[in-house]
């Protein structure tokens, strides 16, 4: 095992010159930059001490590993074939591929970011380590993908849009690559989450800034507030609508016009869309973005899985139940609630999940079971709901629990088949717990079940209080229905 003494840490400059490069505990430069005023950086490759492998030496000349005696594409003596960025569904799951062949596809990932992310000399070496850890992490990316075979494809757009737009998006990269370092050698001092918030404060202003005025910017302007988004709900902040606000109403113009954006944007958009509306359905709000779908949409997203086509239903949910609120159905009298109520009721019941063919061939087990766990526990949550707006909390309570006990014992049955729970189910979840009674009980569910919980756990704490609200609510008022949350939910407290 190498000892970290042996590892090549010395910046480009002490490298080059074969001087020995001191460094002073919690300085992000080397003495001898430091006295001379030099710009102190680690930008070069940094590769293992001793001899390389004869492997690892075939694929720095690109040939093919030796243990393999034809690549990913059936021709000896090429390089594995790289899915395009924009062929983010077809291809299959990483976990058919060997370790080498993996670990050559990271590489060559790779290799354009260290050459051009830097060429300005504008970001250290700390930088670089940061933006790796964040990029080329698979347990990290698996935080925010429906699984592991989502991973390169995924890696690959953040990628190739920090090389696009390097000033825009450094500072939310490295806000996020801040705020989940925990590692002494990147930050002795233990000064990262003060630098995060710097990032992070950077990274907002440039959103509120931004004009988007083509496609190139819509891709931009899109990462920029799923990043700052992740930044904000690791932090459990409550203002992940405002972000989803000023980042879909920037992109919404050129959305509009153009319905059909580049594929590799769906991913995103319709992250921040549901995010939008699961903010919206429990402050009863309206969404900023009603997504056209082009017909025939049958894929799978990587962050939101089959429930895309979902997406517009929950959206007029939410329309139907602000104007609830404010006494009418969206464009008709009152008395046609219960009209809108049944068609949306109808529409949900005839949606199915969209399930490409050759879905067991592109992924895992795992993820095909993920996938079908995302669809019904979301469309029994839209289902319930819609009988909250019928019928107030506490009434027609055989029904209700019903749609409860499917979503929660779909997700307990998942996570014993897979050991691992699905993403996007926080919403179904929390519809599910607003029918549990016993406080404990929610709190058990909640622990064990909240993806994003698990991903950090202020959000699972607001989520907490926020049940905890809605029920004194109910104690205290006999006829509350859906369209009341917002009353309550809007009360809980930032916990910054």
């Amino acid at each position: 095992m190498v000892h970290q003494s042996q590892r090549p840490w010395s910046c480009d400059r002490c490298h080059a010159l074969k001087e020995r490069c001191r460094w002073t505990p919690g300085s992000f430069h080397c003495e001898r930059c430091s006295r001379l005023g030099h710009l102190c950086q680690r930008v070069r490759p940094l590769r293992k001490p001793g001899r390389p492998s004869r492997d690892s030496l075939r694929l720095r000349a690109g040939a093919g590993p030796l243990s393999n005696k034809k690549s990913s594409n059936g021709r000896a003596g090429q390089p594995p074939s790289i899915p395009s960025p924009v062929a983010l569904y077809s291809h299959r799951s990483s976990s058919s591929a060997s370790p080498t062949d993996r670990l050559a596809t990271v590489a060559q990932t790779r290799a354009p970011l260290v050459r051009n992310v830097s060429v300005n000399g504008d970001l250290s070496g700390l930088d670089l380590r940061l933006l790796d850890r964040i990029l080329f992490r698979d347990d990290f990316l698996e935080q925010f993908v429906v699984g592991p075979s989502f991973c390169e494809s995924h890696r690959k757009l953040l990628v190739s849009r920090l090389l696009s737009c390097k000033p825009a998006l450094q500072d939310s990269y490295l806000a996020f690559g801040l705020l989940w370092s925990h590692e002494p050698s990147l930050l002795p001092d233990g000064r990262q989450l003060n630098d995060s918030f710097k990032r992070a404060s950077s990274a907002l202003s440039t959103l509120r800034s931004f004009q988007v005025r083509d496609a190139h910017d819509v891709s931009v302007c899109l990462v920029l507030g799923l990043t700052i988004l992740s930044f904000a709900t690791k932090l459990g902040a409550t203002d992940a609508r405002t972000i989803c606000n000023q980042t879909l109403s920037l992109v919404k113009p050129i959305y509009k016009s153009k319905p059909c954006p580049d594929p590799a944007d769906y991913g995103f958009i319709y992250c921040l869309v549901l995010t939008d509306i699961a903010e919206c359905l429990l402050l009863t709000k309206l969404p900023t973005l009603r997504l056209e779908l082009p017909p025939g949409t049958d894929y799978v997203d990587r962050h939101v899985g089959p429930l895309a086509t979902l997406l517009p239903h929950l959206h007029d949910i939410c329309e139907l139940s602000s104007a609830m609120l404010h006494g009418s159905a969206p464009g008709a009298p009152a008395c046609d609630v219960a009209e809108a109520l049944d068609a949306l009721e109808l529409a949900i019941h005839a949606w199915r999940p969209p399930m490409p063919k050759g879905l067991a061939a592109r992924f895992s087990a795992a993820e095909v079971a993920h996938m079908v766990c995302q669809a019904q526990t979301m469309r029994a949550a839209a289902m319930l709901i819609l009988h909250r707006l019928r019928h107030p909390f506490g009434s027609q309570l055989e029904s209700a629990r019903a749609l409860s006990s499917t979503i929660l014992t779909q997700l307990d049955l998942t996570v014993r088949a897979t050991g691992k729970v699905p993403r996007c189910v926080d919403l179904p979840l929390i519809i599910a717990c607003l029918e549990l009674e016993d406080e404990a009980v929610r709190a058990r569910w909640l622990r064990s079940m909240s993806p994003i919980g698990a991903y950090s756990s202020p959000f699972h704490e607001r989520i907490k209080r926020m049940l905890t609200t809605v029920w004194a609510g109910r104690r205290h008022f006999s006829a509350m229905y859906w369209y009341h949350l917002g009353s309550f939910t809007s009360l809980i407290p930032d916990p910054r």
